[in-house]
């Protein structure tokens, strides 16, 4: 399970142990997760593309931004331009560098 929050997600996890004298225990696992994007970074881009920026920190190629995202390559793009934009980055890899650095 999963909750989303302004600066983080908190990542909830179950999971069963071996039984003990007939009785189930379970572990429960918390992860705080911190958001890839610099705070500053998504008070300027919109809620989608923040979406499309974090899929490309994770690693996404237009490709599977797309189809993580439900739109075509070229809508991809068109985001990605203006994220740049937005954020003074100049290609792909200037915003990953500047994102790593602004974390």
């Amino acid at each position: 399970m999963e909750c989303p929050g302004a600066d983080a997600t908190l990542r909830v996890e179950f999971n069963p142990l071996c039984p003990v004298n007939g009785r189930v225990y379970w572990e429960l696992r918390m992860q705080e997760i911190p958001h890839p994007l610099p705070k500053a970074w998504r008070d300027r881009l919109s809620k989608r593309e923040a979406h499309i920026a974090t899929l490309l920190l994770q690693g996404g190629q237009n490709e599977d931004i797309a189809e993580a995202a439900g739109c075509s390559v070229g809508t991809v793009k068109k985001h990605l331009s203006r994220i740049y934009q937005k954020v003074g980055a100049d290609s792909r890899a200037d915003f990953i560098a500047r994102a790593s650095v602004r974390s």
